[in-house]
């Protein structure tokens, strides 16, 4: 278990460098057997041909308008149509994974832009962690992570080591909880320019494997952050607006439907505002 999560901090804090220019490339990157689990639908699938083929030969490395036809071949978990249309392009070159399985890390093709892989070997295999955004399902849901990794086989060892995850998830399934939690800040109606603070509020579900992982919608985290209390700073200019917390729980003994995040809203007070 420690290792990891050494290897999940490890992904979270890495610098990945392009050709270009240096960016900097920062996200959770849950270990695999979380990855199983926040998955909607897990797929073996063949990228077949283009639904819509890209307009020249530019190619962006963020989530391609252009579109795939994928064959679904198995399907691990969820319900899913036997024809999926996934974002991106079709090339001639593999692109397997160069890590251990199971893998805490997307293949060579996502290390780098928008830090995930949009490329598909046209008729290769590939095993698609599917999660419901927006209403449709999409690949491009955990940047950095391993989920739409290339298939060497039909015993490729991650697709082997998937399965086995999910029927061990399925074995355990008795012994899972969700927990209760809520956000609180120390102020709700602050003004602006001062520092505030965000805590969970604990009803159950606080183990001692527990990360937390908080997202602001303004301002800046200035302490705490992977803590279940965090400082955030403000600036006078944000008075009359709204700053939302949002803190992300991970642990091993969740299950995999629980609603894992909390938020809170603090209206900042203007400081031209008529008394009624």
């Amino acid at each position: 278990m420690k290792s990891i999560l050494l290897l999940a901090i490890l992904s979270t804090s890495m610098l990945l460098l392009t050709t270009n220019s240096v960016q900097a490339c920062r996200a959770f990157v849950p270990p695999p057997e979380i990855l199983v689990q926040e998955a909607d639908v897990i797929v073996r699938a063949t990228a077949d041909s283009y639904d819509k083929a890209p307009e020249g030969n530019i190619q962006t490395t963020g989530i391609p308008e252009s579109t795939i036809k994928f064959k679904v071949a198995e399907t691990l978990k969820g319900e899913i149509s036997e024809l999926i249309l996934i974002n991106g392009y079709l090339t001639d070159k593999d692109d397997y994974n160069d890590v251990s399985v199971p893998y805490r890390f997307v293949r060579k093709g996502g290390r780098s832009g928008s830090c995930f892989a949009n490329s598909y070997k046209e008729g290769a295999d590939f095993l698609l962690f599917l999660k419901k955004r927006d209403g449709k399902l999409t690949v491009y849901w955990r940047a950095l992570a391993p989920v739409n990794e290339q298939l060497r086989s039909n015993d490729d060892e991650w697709l082997l080591w998937v399965k086995n995850q999910l029927k061990t998830t399925q074995d355990k399934a008795d012994f899972c909880i969700c927990p209760t939690f809520s956000v609180k800040a120390s102020n709700t109606n602050p003004k602006a320019g001062i520092e505030l603070t965000f805590s969970v509020q604990w009803v159950n579900g606080e183990f001692s494997d527990v990360r937390y992982n908080w997202t602001l919608s303004k301002g800046k985290i200035i302490g705490g952050q992977g803590t279940s209390t965090i400082r955030v700073g403000t600036k006078p200019e944000m008075e009359c607006e709204e700053l939302i917390a949002t803190v992300e729980l991970r642990s091993k003994t969740y299950c995999r439907n629980c609603s894992l995040s909390e938020s809170e809203a603090v209206h900042f007070q203007c400081k031209n505002s008529k008394k009624k």
